[in-house]
């Protein structure tokens, strides 16, 4: 539970709320859509470029797509995991936030969720 409500209950409250912020954009991403599962919030974005421009940038800068999803879960992780917040709450109680992101195309360009806020 969360509060007086069921794990599922929070998912979709948490996912409208979510809706009702979109579309939202974060400098190259847009995210435009959040809808619960059980007590799994799926949330999909979009980014501004497609794949060979992601190519070439990672390229550019030595790095794997493998480590740029690294990366950006670290840095995800603890905005959703801030204590006190609805998101700790909810990934604390059982939740979880699931991210997946399309290049402009449509393409799928990556997945990383938050499943628990504890330290590693």
């Amino acid at each position: 539970k969360v509060g007086k409500q069921t794990i599922c209950e929070f998912a979709t409250q948490l996912a409208g709320i979510l809706s009702e912020q979109m579309p939202s954009q974060s400098g190259q991403v847009t995210l435009e859509s959040a809808r619960a599962s059980k007590n799994i919030v799926y949330v999909a974005g979009r980014l501004e470029f497609d794949q060979k421009s992601a190519t070439d940038f990672f390229k550019e800068k030595n790095i794997t797509l493998g480590q740029f999803e690294d990366t950006y879960s670290r840095q995800m992780t603890p905005m959703l995991c801030s204590p006190g917040s609805p998101t700790q709450k909810f990934i604390s109680a059982g939740g979880a936030i699931l991210y997946a992101y399309a290049y402009k195309d449509g393409k799928p360009f990556m997945k990383f969720g938050v499943r628990n806020c504890r330290a590693s």
